[in-house]
């Protein structure tokens, strides 16, 4: 995906996001289902290794600690663990901070998505500098959190960023 302003993030996605994996994906992470984590994220890992990318670290995009708390967990990052396990290539949770809280992402259009995560992202330079970066997260939508998640790592040094999804909306 290419934004406006020129930046461009290669991104992969395991499947398309409709049933089943939509359900799989809302039960992940609305109902509590924190088990399908392993199971999900071995699509992903797949989906990476037939890819042809190469990645320094894996960072998941993180959620703000308000929404932590209410969920218990951070989907992206329980995927990014197993991904990181199957394809060799560390994760650095702490690498990259959501620094302000924003709305629900699936609630919003298209427009109203990108002014949302406009600046919500920090990566830390001790972790990205010159390093290829892949992102992951649960959904590749617009691609708005993607992007910005992805301008933080630019903007603290990373040579390259990339994304893996586990699904992509058409």
């Amino acid at each position: 995906m290419t934004a406006d302003d020129g930046v461009t993030i290669a991104v992969v996605s395991a499947v398309p996001f409709g049933p089943p994996i939509r359900e799989a994906i809302h039960a992940f992470k609305y109902e509590g289902g924190k088990n399908l984590d392993a199971p999900l994220a071995k699509f992903m890992s797949a989906a990476f290794a037939q890819s042809g990318l190469a990645a320094d670290v894996i960072i998941p995009i993180p959620i703000h600690k308000k929404r932590k708390r209410e969920r218990g967990y951070n989907q992206s990052e329980l995927m990014a663990k197993h991904i990181s396990l199957a394809v060799n290539v560390p994760m650095q949770a702490q690498a990259m901070t959501r620094v302000r809280h924003t709305s629900q992402q699936a609630k919003l259009n298209a427009v109203e998505r990108k002014a949302n995560v406009r600046d919500a992202f920090s990566a830390d330079p001790a972790f990205v500098k010159s390093r290829r970066v892949l992102l992951v997260d649960d959904v590749y939508t617009t691609g708005a959190t993607l992007m910005e998640a992805g301008r933080a790592a630019l903007a603290a040094g990373a040579s390259q960023v990339f994304a893996l999804t586990l699904a992509r909306a058409d």
